[in-house]
């Protein structure tokens, strides 16, 4: 639409950050306990020493990319719609969300927050653009599978809205 205007994007993950650190620990203890069993002939001890030693070469072998740009499904693209709203579209994968996602092709699915602009300034224009996020972060967050929006507030705060929308028109 003409005089569209994007104000943030965020990100979309399948888990949070905290989930994702405790599967990645399960899955290495599991590795650990995996690699105890093929070494029976080994003592307690002797595997323990062993373990000791070369832990940080055998767990990189196990290495987990960083949660932030491994875990996203998709992004919301906040903007202005060139009228008096501000509007949050979903941006996710046409087939179903797994852990696997392999290409990350995604589309626009449905609009999924908008708030209006009351007033033409900063405080205005950050009202609406928070009011739009809350609305997504809880829609995201009732989808099955549950999805989460990287969503800070204060990230808003910081935002000086009114240069990236022309206030003629808001």
């Amino acid at each position: 639409m003409k005089g569209e205007r994007t104000i943030l994007t965020l990100l979309v993950h399948l888990r949070t950050e905290k989930q994702y650190c405790e599967e990645h620990a399960a899955f290495v203890e599991k590795q650990w306990r995996d690699l105890r069993q093929t070494n029976a002939l080994l003592s307690d001890e002797e595997f323990d020493a062993w373990r000791r030693r070369r832990r940080s070469e055998v767990e990189a072998h196990w290495f987990w990319p960083p949660w932030r740009y491994n875990d996203i499904v998709g992004y919301v693209r906040v903007y202005y719609d060139g009228g008096q709203r501000i509007v949050a579209d979903a941006y996710l994968p046409k087939k179903r969300i797994s852990r696997q996602l392999k290409r990350k092709a995604f589309h626009c699915c449905r609009r999924i927050g908008e708030g209006r602009v009351k007033r033409a300034d900063n405080e205005g224009l950050r009202a609406a653009v928070t009011a739009a996020v809350e609305v997504a972060f809880r829609d995201l967050a009732g989808r099955r599978p549950p999805l989460r929006l990287e969503y800070d507030p204060d990230l808003i705060e910081c935002l000086d809205i009114a240069r990236l929308v022309p206030l003629s028109a808001a």
